[in-house]
């Protein structure tokens, strides 16, 4: 990067700056008009000649609020962020050391990208559960008698939540097929689906199988 520049360095004294004209609210001449190549050009030799913000401001007939970020836009993208009583000494070190200070494609130049942080997050509890560990956790407590019903509607939930409730349903299904006396596969399907919607608290259509023999000791 290129270091900062004293805007006190001995560099001969600049020229006095004519009083610019005023409008009849009091504003510079030329205040709110568009800038062309010729005010950047002027804008640079003033500041290479030693000239502050509002001498600047008077020369070019413009208001100091309309200088200063054009100063700042004048620098190279990775010093646009200095602090403001440094933009314009770090400027001024710039045009003086180069005499043909390309201003027009220093202003084009996009800042560097910003970094790039990826954020892990960790996941605790029955979120942090691997999917296949999740299957297997709320199949076990879907057999188990004793589990508690709230830790049992949290992982069925969790299940549904991910998209995995399809896996859970078709190894319930899979044992009901097992089972003596053993179901049909639309009625294992239901029957499947129906301990799914009651283990998360759910009413279903299908609560007409949970008296059948083969819907006890899950």
């Amino acid at each position: 990067m290129t270091p900062f520049h004293d805007v006190n360095a001995p560099h001969g004294t600049p020229p006095q700056v004519p009083r610019p004209r005023r409008d009849a609210r009091g504003r510079p001449g030329r205040s709110g008009q568009p800038w062309g190549d010729e005010d950047y050009e002027r804008l640079v030799a003033l500041v290479r000649e030693g000239h502050d913000v509002p001498a600047i401001a008077d020369a070019l007939e413009r208001t100091e609020g309309a200088v200063t970020p054009r100063l700042r836009a004048l620098l190279p993208p990775e010093q646009r962020a200095i602090l403001a009583d440094r933009v314009l000494p770090t400027l001024r070190g710039h045009v003086r050391e180069q005499p043909d200070y390309p201003w027009a494609e220093v202003m084009v130049r996009l800042p560097p990208p910003a970094p790039v942080v990826q954020r892990v997050v960790h996941h605790a509890g029955v979120a942090g559960l691997e999917p296949a560990l999740l299957v297997e956790v709320a199949w076990a407590l879907l057999h188990c008698e004793t589990a508690d019903a709230g830790a049992v509607h949290e992982v069925c939930d969790e299940v549904v939540g991910r998209g995995l409730d399809h896996e859970l349903t078709a190894r319930l299904v899979s044992a009901l097929l097992c089972r003596v006396p053993p179901a049909t596969p639309d009625e294992a399907r239901y029957a499947a689906t129906a301990r799914l919607d009651r283990a998360r608290g759910l009413t279903s259509s299908r609560s007409r199988y949970d008296d059948h023999p083969w819907d006890h000791g899950w």
